[in-house]
């Protein structure tokens, strides 16, 4: 559950940035080849993040961690008694919108967000990053970023229910032998004593 999570958080943050990169602009026959791989300014990368509405596809983010997480625990719910499920999802639903709370701080979102620019500035050119700008700053662009949250939401949950199931089947062929062969390299064991047992 707890993969589900991180992973949800990390596509749907970068999807601030990424969402629309593909429609940067192409250098022109002729133009400067130096100017084409000019780093971006941090001004303009700013420009970029807030045309891009950043904060709140954060905030779109963490609200919908937990229905993600939710959508996960349906999957591996067989073993649960079908009486007890609707309990046993109200406790995960207490609990995810407690952990989304916690991820959703100030000092948090200050670093999503300075290490997505510090990321853009490694990765875009500053011709790609003015034609970005160009074209959120467009009624189609606009509009493109309003409707963003709408397909977020529209996918997050959908693609959880389809990773689940392979997931789980991934994790039953492969994580015993797995946790034997991390085991076998932390203790030289098939199973490691807990840290602080003592022996009698």
């Amino acid at each position: 559950m707890k993969n589900y999570q991180f992973a949800g958080m990390a596509l749907l943050a970068a999807a601030a940035l990424g969402g629309c990169s593909s429609i940067a602009e192409s250098p022109k026959a002729g133009a400067d080849v130096s100017s084409d791989r000019q780093a971006p300014s941090r001004a303009s990368l700013e420009q970029l993040f807030d045309l891009q509405n950043f904060d709140k596809t954060l905030d779109d983010a963490f609200r919908q961690m937990p229905q993600a997480a939710l959508a996960q625990s349906v999957n591996t719910a067989q073993g649960i008694p079908e009486d007890r499920r609707q309990a046993v999802n109200q406790v995960l639903q207490k609990y995810m919108n407690i952990i989304s709370q916690e991820f959703n701080t100030p000092e948090l979102r200050g670093e999503l967000r300075r290490v997505s620019l510090e990321g853009a500035a490694k990765v875009y050119t500053q011709r790609e990053v003015d034609a970005l700008i160009r074209f959120y700053q467009t009624p189609e662009g606009r509009s493109v970023m309003e409707k963003m949250p709408q397909y977020m939401e529209a996918i997050t949950v959908p693609m959880v229910q389809v990773m689940a199931p392979k997931t789980e089947s991934v994790m039953k062929k492969h994580g015993p032998q797995m946790t034997r062969e991390i085991n076998q390299a932390i203790c030289g064991k098939d199973r490691c004593a807990k840290a602080g047992r003592t022996k009698k």
